[in-house]
């Protein structure tokens, strides 16, 4: 291993020498071979290995893995790096993860983390070690997704590992290609002229020719870093003159020149505050309760299947080095989606010690920074720093991200060191007023909105609002934060907070500027039903308080400390209804937030296709109607206007997608007639007619259940399956689905089942799952389903209180379905089925068993007791139709039949056979089915659309030409 190490000044090589004494640099770039001084104690969750010159990790974090699982590097002398305090590594890694470093002396310091995009690229990362007093190393603990249990597995390289003096920041050209392709999109993706939107005659030129700088300086291939830097700022700061020459709405901002995306976040913001409450949180992606390394996933979409319309994250992770790219991917995918973006900014003092008064002493910071203190030219360029990110925030066409900035957030409270007691009234005004002045008129910063937040409990009343206040030339938002401890929340409680949101909103609307809750929540979410009791009751239900623009919780770090629900949390319920609450936007529901808001006059439309009979096997119809905006929905049996019509939906009302359930009877056909309004009173002029037919007999049932006919499948006696030596051979197939029937005079207290098979099974009793073995959790079975392992199965399953209660008297089935692991076939089954009393079907007796090579068909109630009901409107066969037209662009038509009441997957697959998209994977009654399908993503050529439903497979070829 070819070390470097950096000792006063002197270069020494390799570990021959003494070195007793403190080095202030070194290398470790494994190019002979080494990987001397690095351990691995947890060698099950990380095996560390030389590969290709570099430091390999098998990373394999299971739930046996311990949550801060590690590896570490001990340096053959101590690194002293107080005087240049960053590590840099050149990392590749093909797992998505966050790389977390402990750089220590024996002292317990904070981690430094990153986050690693698993896409097999080399990257140069830094880590600047300001998270403690001492900078001095004699070991360093690394870790992958530390502190998670989520199973996660693949290969991390490291390279080039640099301390101290040894390191260099690297240059990043991809940082300043990023603001080319982003100025470009700039100039296509606008038009100059004098209209509302229009940028000024000639300022693409202008644009175009810094475009070309950046280019040369490019092509030059400069490695002076600042050099670098300076292009990289020139030519953001040229899109951003670019930006601030357009026409557009003069509004009463902190920032006459703000972008006009900007300016129209403020306008929707403001037009929808009324109506709506949206929803907001702090670190909504990238990690969450139980995992992390994902900065797409989010504990709110996992439960909701959306995510939040406000996305939250801190400034201080700029400050500090930490993650910038995961924080610009999570903040451009948020907007690109269309949420809100706001960064708060718990600001670290200019030693880097924290942003807690305890952190820096009680020393009094604020006077420092101010013009004229010792710190203030620090400040200067940390401000310079923090300019450089906010403009470097591009959305998909180029343009400017608009962030709302909440710094020096709570100050009226004592905790942080520009809070109450560290500074002056005046000093608070002061460091507020130069900071919007500096970023907005030296250093050209024109996306941002100012949001001032103190807490709720300081300014509840009067104009105690208002006793530290920079001033109206200086704050769009007046945010307030608020966390609710005591549970239950006191009456009290709850006043003050309705009466302190009354109170800023009465300031805001005097000042015309927005109101919001900042941060706002209860942490772990102990208090019963705080969503919707403690949060969205008393806003929606006051005038004033109505007023509030949104509502953002803090963080989900782990089930210790969390302020919105993860999966399984006793919270799930109450947020689920606060999330279909029509009152409460979440990110799919917000309007185009960055286009100047319009009147919308037009009323709803219906999005779900109502144009056959819908056929319900139950009495209790279910009908569902989709509509492209959120609206409330009437229906009633005779047409008429939505004001006349006698019902309403029960479910989905001021949402997108609305169900209500109708009592019918076997038989009965009817026509409803639906009528939509939109939140802003647009009505549909022409109802939606529904027709259905209630048709019990088509009640499908499985393979598995007690009335399934049978007589037609195969008998022998166990062990069955395709091995030699067994006593029935069947054919060779990838599931073996077997079945067998009992009698009980009364109900068994006790019962268990031995199976004895290969691979993977799932048995039933009447229907009713009991246990999987070897097969996916939580996933539906198919004849195609793989089992997970190949080994041979020899268990006892004990039917607990539950099982047993699916015993009927009389007729009982058991059935197993028993799978193959991939590429081989099933090779045996046999099974005992005993209880206290004894054996009731021993090894080696009969079983029916069916090996057909696909999943035994549904059958109907009909078809068993031999009545049908005839109507000409229901399918007499599975079908699926070409597509029409076709060749299309970019959508086509596509039509199909189902006979009866079945599940129903319709596929698309590229001309490879990859699947790039699931049209349908559900149940579906007997009916005809139209899908109006949608290629624009996709590229020209050919694809193949597929249907399954029972036995029945049909393809069809598809051409799109665009």
């Amino acid at each position: 291993m070819l070390n470097k190490i950096i000792l006063a000044g002197i270069l020494f090589l390799g570990f021959s020498i003494d070195l007793s004494a403190q080095v202030t640099g070194f290398v470790d770039d494994f190019n002979d071979g080494n990987i001397n001084g690095w351990v691995s104690d947890h060698s099950a969750t990380f095996q560390l290995s030389h590969s290709d010159n570099a430091l390999k990790i098998k990373y394999t974090r299971t739930s046996s893995s311990g949550l801060w699982d590690n590896f570490n590097f001990t340096p053959p002398s101590t690194i002293n790096i107080n005087s240049k305090p960053i590590i840099t590594f050149s990392i590749k890694s093909n797992v998505n993860t966050v790389f977390s470093i402990k750089p220590t002396n024996g002292q317990e310091v904070p981690l430094i983390t990153q986050n690693i995009i698993g896409d097999g690229a080399w990257r140069k990362m830094t880590f600047e070690v300001n998270n403690t007093n001492s900078k001095i190393i004699t070991k360093m603990y690394l870790y992958f997704d530390g502190g998670t249990s989520l199973n996660k597995n693949g290969e991390i390289f490291l390279d080039d590992i640099s301390f101290g003096d040894s390191a260099k920041f690297a240059l990043n050209y991809d940082e300043l290609e990023f603001a080319i392709n982003s100025a470009q999109k700039l100039i296509a993706n606008t038009v100059e002229g004098n209209d509302e939107g229009d940028y000024f005659t000639g300022s693409k030129l202008i644009l175009q020719s810094k475009i070309n700088i950046a280019k040369e300086f490019i092509n030059a291939h400069s490695e002076d870093p600042v050099e670098l830097e300076t292009a990289i700022w020139n030519l953001y700061d040229a899109c951003v003159n670019y930006e601030t020459s357009v026409h557009s709405v003069d509004l009463n901002l902190v920032d006459k020149k703000s972008t006009k995306q900007t300016r129209y976040l403020f306008l929707n913001m403001e037009t929808i505050a009324e109506s709506s409450l949206m929803f907001g949180m702090h670190d909504a992606t990238g990690y969450g309760v139980g995992w992390s390394g994902d900065n797409d996933r989010s504990d709110i979409f996992d439960i909701v299947g959306d995510y939040p319309a406000i996305f939250s994250e801190d400034i201080n992770q700029i400050q500090n080095n930490r993650d910038i790219e995961g924080v610009k991917y999570r903040l451009s995918s948020a907007y690109n989606g269309g949420g809100i973006i706001t960064m708060c900014w718990h600001q670290y003092d200019p030693d880097g010690r924290g942003f807690y008064k305890e952190d820096v002493n009680n020393e009094r910071i604020v006077a420092t920074i101010l013009p004229g203190g010792s710190r203030h030219e620090q400040y200067k360029t940390l401000l310079r720093k923090i300019a450089g990110f906010f403009k470097s925030l591009r959305g998909a066409n180029g343009e400017s991200i608009p962030v709302i900035f909440r710094p020096y957030h709570e100050h009226t409270g004592g905790w942080f060191w520009w809070g109450a007691g560290h500074r002056t009234t005046e000093e608070y005004n002061a460091i507020w007023q130069f900071t919007v002045e500096y970023l907005r008129d030296e250093l050209n910063v024109h996306n941002l909105l100012y949001a001032l937040s103190p807490s709720l409990e300081h300014v509840y009343s009067g104009n105690q609002y208002l006793a530290t206040y920079p001033g109206d030339n200086y704050v769009d938002i007046f945010g307030t934060d608020k966390y609710f401890s005591r549970n239950p929340v006191p009456l009290s409680e709850k006043d003050e907070f309705l009466n302190g949101m009354k109170t800023i909103v009465q300031h805001a609307k005097q000042r015309d500027k927005l109101a919001a809750l900042t941060e706002v929540g209860n942490e772990l979410l102990v208090i019963n039903n705080w969503f919707t009791d403690i949060l969205l009751e008393p806003i929606k239900n006051d005038e004033l308080a109505r007023n509030i623009s949104y509502a953002a919780v803090w963080r989900n770090a782990s089930t210790s400390h969390h302020f919105a629900p993860f999966p399984g949390h006793s919270s799930v319920p109450d947020f689920i209804r606060f999330y279909n609450d029509p009152y409460v936007l979440f990110e799919s529901s917000l309007p185009d937030m960055y286009s100047i808001p319009k009147e919308d006059i037009s009323p709803p439309f219906f999005t779900s296709a109502h144009d056959t009979i819908l056929i319900s096997i139950s009495e209790d119809v279910l009908i569902e109607v989709k509509t492209d905006e959120r609206a409330f929905l009437k229906f009633g049996y005779t047409y008429q206007s939505f004001d006349l019509m006698p019902f309403s939906f029960s479910h989905g009302e001021g949402k997108y997608t609305h169900s209500t359930t109708i009592t019918g009877k076997q038989g009965e056909t009817k026509t409803i007639y639906v009528q939509a309004r939109d939140v802003l009173g647009n009505t549909t002029s022409n109802a939606l007619a529904i027709t259905f037919m209630v048709d019990t007999l088509r009640v499908p049932i499985a393979w598995n259940e007690n009335r399934y006919p049978s007589s037609a499948w195969s008998v022998g006696a166990a062990p069955i399956g395709s091995n030699s030596g067994v006593k029935t051979i069947s054919a060779e197939v990838k599931t073996l689905y077997v079945r067998k029937e009992f009698d009980f005079a009364e109900l068994p207290a006790t019962m268990a089942f031995l199976i004895k098979c290969q691979g993977g099974a799932a048995i039933y009793l009447n229907g009713k799952e009991i246990e999987r073995i070897n097969l996916p959790a939580d996933s539906i079975l198919s004849y195609s389903t793989k089992a997970t392992s190949s080994a041979s199965v020899n268990k006892i399953i004990t039917f607990d209180a539950t099982e047993l209660s699916y015993f009927e008297v009389g007729k009982n089935t058991f059935a197993v379905e028993v799978h193959a692991p991939a590429g081989s076939y099933v090779g045996s089954f046999d099974g005992r089925v005993f209880n206290a009393k004894g054996i009731i079907a021993d090894l080696g007796s009969q079983w029916s068993y069916y090996d057909e090579g696909n999943r035994p068909a549904n059958v109907t109630l009909g078809d068993i007791v031999g009545i049908t009901f005839n109507d000409p409107n229901i399918p007499v066969n599975h079908v699926l139709y070409q597509n029409y037209p076709n060749p299309f662009n970019p959508s086509t038509r596509i039509r199909y039949e189902i006979a009866r009441g079945t599940d129903v997957t319709l596929d698309v697959f590229d001309i490879l056979g990859r699947k790039v998209f699931t049209l349908v994977d559900e149940f579906k009654n007997a009916g005809r089915y139209e899908i109006i399908f949608d290629g624009k993503n996709l590229a020209s050529g050919v694809y193949t659309l597929r249907l399954s439903a029972d036995n029945y497979k049909k393809a069809e070829k598809m051409i799109l030409l665009k």
